[in-house]
């Protein structure tokens, strides 16, 4: 026979959380529930002007203000050329490091800005 108890069966003992745990209610990124990031992230500035823009909206801009043709005339490569989409062209940028550069300096130059000379290995 088993004994039986008259008093209810308690759970699992309650653990702290591991040490460097973050605290309750924060996220793995750093911001807290409530939306707001700590002083030193939200205070984190970039020198970039282009920080924050993807090159898919870069292009997408590009496309909308002058056309797949002026693009491929003011930046000769094929993708821009020869049927040109937004899937290609954003792989073959994301894999070609000069011309991704030369989409970024036509933006930022479309948008008043200008970027440092970058030296090529």
């Amino acid at each position: 026979m088993t004994e039986r108890s008259d008093q209810p069966e308690s759970g699992p003992p309650e653990s702290e959380p591991p040490e460097g745990a973050p605290p309750e209610g924060a996220r793995a990124d750093g911001a807290r529930a409530d939306g707001d990031l700590p002083e030193k992230q939200a205070h984190d500035h970039s020198n970039d002007p282009l920080h924050g823009i993807t090159l898919k909206a870069m292009l997408q801009d590009l496309v909308g203000r002058r056309g797949w043709n002026d693009l491929s005339y003011r930046i000769r490569i094929r993708c821009f050329e020869v049927d040109p989409s937004f899937g290609s062209s954003l792989k073959f940028l994301r894999r070609t490091p000069w011309a991704r550069d030369k989409v970024e300096r036509l933006y930022a130059r479309d948008h008043g800005f200008r970027l440092p000379r970058k030296k090529w290995d």
